[in-house]
């Protein structure tokens, strides 16, 4: 098993905390900032995100049942999201659905809004891998850099504002003089009343859904679980206001 963490203070962008693997002497290949893995559910939100942007609202309702997509008219070519119970719970709310991580209403809104627009709202977010404009986009099925996903989910933490990531602060000579400092700088990708719905429906993914277990931790989180096929890849990408 080997995994990565990246830990980023939502206010001025500065890199806290970072691991790139289980022990770098066995593997110096750095995963949090070189890996691209499927981002699996917790790519949903920016899903979400472009639904409420156009329109939806945590209370609206859409059925989740059998469904599918025609990814190719000329060859017949289907595609069927399956939820990971392999059951479908009928009209749900789109806080719900969240929460419970449903991947039919996931798909629905991405067919709603239009694979591009996701695309469009991952980018203003700070996504630069490429990502497929196709129905999977829904469930995660391009790949991303750990440090990309949690800079985008700093965005949700700092009242839609979104911070590039600092590594490094200030570079100073031997005798104490700058020669290089990073100053942040934040720009505004959401807008604040969209940007509490979004916040309010992930901390719903932890009081009430997939991620219940980061309720240990006693202080506010919000944020979204994902997970790949086989469980090859298992994130966490969650946030408080401070972190």
């Amino acid at each position: 098993v080997e995994g990565a963490l990246m830990a980023i203070d939502p206010r001025t962008g500065h890199v806290m905390a970072m691991a790139g693997g289980y022990d770098f002497y066995r593997s110096k290949f750095n995963r949090a900032v070189q890996a691209l893995r499927q981002p699996g559910s917790s790519f949903k939100p920016f899903v979400y995100l472009t639904a409420l942007e156009r329109g939806f609202t945590p209370a609206s309702v859409v059925r989740d049942e059998p469904y599918e997509v025609v990814i190719d008219r000329q060859r017949g070519k289907t595609w069927s999201p399956k939820n990971f119970s392999s059951s479908f719970k009928g009209s749900i709310t789109l806080r719900k659905a969240l929460a419970s991580s449903t991947n039919v209403i996931s798909a629905k809104l991405i067919m709603h809004v239009g694979p591009h627009a996701v695309v469009d709202t991952a980018r203003r977010l700070g996504i630069t891998s490429y990502l497929s404009p196709y129905p999977a986009l829904a469930l995660g099925a391009s790949d991303v850099y750990l440090v990309e996903m949690v800079s985008a989910y700093c965005a949700f933490a700092n009242r839609g504002f979104h911070i590039e990531p600092v590594f490094v602060t200030s570079v100073l000579d031997h005798d104490g003089n700058i020669l290089e400092e990073n100053v942040p700088r934040a720009r505004q990708v959401i807008s604040e009343d969209t940007n509490y719905l979004l916040v309010s429906m992930m901390k719903s993914v932890v009081e009430d859904g997939t991620a219940a277990d980061a309720l240990e931790l006693g202080r506010p989180v919000a944020g979204k679980t994902g997970t790949t096929n086989d469980s090859t890849d298992a994130w966490f990408m969650g946030y408080s206001p401070s972190l």
